[in-house]
């Protein structure tokens, strides 16, 4: 079972990776490796809200820079923030530790399924940007 879940955590820091690296440099609020500090203890609480944060702003920022629409940022931003506090209550609330758990999982994978199509949408616009040369051979015709 813990293996799952490590498995499973490595997958989801990945795709915060990813979407990081899909965004332009400029636009970054963090570099893309700095999500690869989440699995250290006890610092992962505040990283976690770091994160989050810093990713929809970097987001935000990409959609005000190339014109593009990625969908559903502030969602995304504050499911994970729900997840976040709401898995930090699981520490102190024991006896509602069952139910808090089940509702911060629930979070995690709606701010994951947000995540991935946030990836998906950068995805698509950077393959709707034309190369240099489709723009030089459009520019001599």
């Amino acid at each position: 079972m813990i293996i799952v879940v490590l498995v499973v955590g490595v997958f989801y820091i990945r795709d915060l990776s990813r979407c990081l690296q899909l965004i332009s440099p400029k636009n970054r609020a963090l570099p893309p490796w700095s999500v690869w500090l989440l699995p250290v203890p006890i610092f992962s609480f505040l990283w976690n809200y770091v994160l989050i944060f810093k990713i929809a702003k970097s987001l935000h920022s990409e959609n005000l820079q190339r014109n593009i629409k990625i969908q559903k940022i502030q969602t995304g931003r504050d499911i994970g923030i729900i997840y976040v506090t709401v898995t930090l209550l699981c520490m102190f609330v024991p006896e509602q530790k069952t139910f808090l758990g089940l509702f911060a999982g629930m979070c995690w994978i709606g701010h994951w399924i947000i995540l991935r199509q946030q990836i998906n949408e950068l995805r698509l616009a950077a393959s709707s940007i034309p190369s240099m040369e489709e723009v030089e051979r459009s520019s001599l015709s």
